[in-house]
């Protein structure tokens, strides 16, 4: 009985920020001079897993790029995430982009929702 409660805490306390929102004000929000350049769904995946994103990609676990903020003042690209033939499910939410020609540049990309 004790390993079933044990088990039930560690599976809540890991399931729980999925469900909670940052605001841009949010400490864990980070700024960024660098563009996300994605193109398909391998590259999608291994790059979730270097910065850290949650989600494997799936419509009940997409991948979640959150609580970042681009400045392109101090890049050479003309956009803040640029994805290309991404077909896995992709959140992207609490995103600021400054300056820059396009936010997010999007050719061939499914399942997306901003």
């Amino acid at each position: 009985m004790r390993t079933i409660f044990i088990v039930l805490i560690l599976t809540i306390i890991s399931i729980m920020p999925l469900f909670i929102e940052y605001t841009a004000s949010d400490p864990k929000s980070r700024s960024v001079s660098f563009e996300i350049v994605i193109s398909g769904d391998e590259n999608l995946l291994k790059e979730a897993g270097k910065q850290g994103w949650n989600g494997t990609g799936t419509a009940n676990d997409p991948v979640i790029i959150a609580n970042l903020t681009y400045d392109l003042n101090l890049s050479t690209s003309d956009s803040g995430i640029s994805l290309t033939g991404v077909y896995l499910h992709l959140l992207i939410q609490n995103v600021t982009i400054k300056s820059g020609e396009y936010g997010i540049s999007c050719t061939l990309v499914k399942n997306l929702i901003i």
